[in-house]
């Protein structure tokens, strides 16, 4: 007997429109700050990892 099925919702079934990045740059343009959305791609890819910005600590 079937209890549960699960979707990968995000870039598999649906996507955003406009992109996110697009948004993200509309917020922070109200907000006065200049961006683009390639800008906010290559910081999401290339920031450090939570666990490296803590200093190499878990989350606890």
């Amino acid at each position: 007997m079937i209890k549960a099925v699960f979707f990968d919702w995000y870039n598999t079934l649906a996507r955003f429109y406009p992109p996110r990045e697009e948004q993200q740059v509309a917020a922070c343009r109200q907000l006065g700050v200049e961006t683009s959305p390639q800008a906010l791609i290559f910081d999401l890819r290339f920031s450090p990892s939570p666990e490296k910005r803590r200093g190499g600590q878990g989350v606890r």
